[in-house]
């Protein structure tokens, strides 16, 4: 009998554009958990490109899982604070929903929403090239609202420590502290912050109001070039962080922000499958005829 060994299929190359158009898009991420909530310590894998071509799968084929997602939030007082993969009416898109109800008590309280979103690309694929698509991450109101953006190496880490952290991240005391405009940028390799200050102007009065939306508000390319990476550096995935920083005053309303992840689109290559030998059954019944013949002997 005549034993083939299969050859290893050849990894594939692909260049793909993930959470694209504003309704439910003919793809894994956005057909598979519409609604879906991230958060406590959940993790959630995908699988949505085809092992074999590098084509974005339309539904899963059984292959390994790509992409895996998860979400931490917390909400200060009076807070709230949700990530949400695929939001029912906002389709195509994470978001994050932040806000603070009831009159503060105190002018400028300085309790703290954030949302913190994790895309990870799984060992099986080799990510070389990427750009993001955000909206609303520094937006005007009367409350702070301000982002950190990071890509993450292959071991899940940011590339670098955030340049400015403590001014931006600190709690109500530490507001104002820090360049009186705030920060808007690349912050060390592979971090971007978008913290202009002149989106809330009163701060510390009984009434806060909307200033101007910063400048990094809305990134339709975030990309390697933007922090710093060098061409084709493997990534491991990105971390989007968001924070809402409650400086309203006594007479203050309610108030409410969202971010989205509006779409994203990476290159790179699939790991090379391994197939299972097209003459295992033969393998398999040629062992069974020489234990036969074995035991015979004895």
């Amino acid at each position: 009998m005549a034993i083939g060994l299969a050859q290893p299929v050849q990894a594939a190359t692909f260049t793909s554009q993930f959470l694209s158009g504003s309704t439910v898009g003919g793809e894994v991420l956005n057909l598979a958990s519409p609604g879906q909530v991230l958060g406590g310590g959940t993790t959630f894998q995908y699988n949505t490109i085809n092992d074999a071509t590098g084509n974005k799968l339309t539904t899963d084929d059984g292959g390994a899982k790509d992409f895996t997602l998860s979400g931490t939030s917390t909400a200060g007082k009076s807070g709230t604070a949700t990530v949400t993969l695929s939001p029912g009416g906002d389709s195509g898109r994470v978001r994050d929903n932040h806000s603070f109800t009831a009159a503060p008590t105190a002018n400028n309280p300085g309790s703290i929403d954030s949302n913190m979103f994790t895309l990870l690309f799984n060992s099986n694929l080799t990510v070389t090239k990427a750009s993001f698509n955000f909206s609303s991450l520094n937006t005007n109101g009367i409350a702070w609202e301000y982002s950190v953006l990071q890509f993450l190496d292959t071991a899940g880490n940011p590339f670098s420590a955030l340049t400015n952290p403590g001014w931006m991240l600190g709690a109500a005391s530490q507001y104002g502290v820090g360049p009186t405009a705030g920060f808007s940028g690349a912050a060390g390799i592979g971090n971007f912050i978008a913290a202009s200050k002149g989106t809330v102007t009163g701060v510390g009065t009984i009434q806060s109001a909307a200033g101007a939306s910063g400048t990094n508000d809305n990134i339709a390319a975030l990309d390697y070039a933007l922090v710093g990476l060098t061409p084709g550096t493997q990534i491991g995935g990105i971390r989007w962080t968001t924070y809402l920083e409650d400086v309203r005053g006594t007479n203050n309303p309610d108030t409410n922000f969202t971010t989205s992840l509006l779409d994203f689109t990476i290159s790179g290559n699939t790991a090379a499958a391994v197939p299972t030998p097209a003459l295992l059954p033969g393998l398999i019944a040629l062992a069974a005829s020489a234990r036969r013949r074995w035991k015979a002997a004895q």
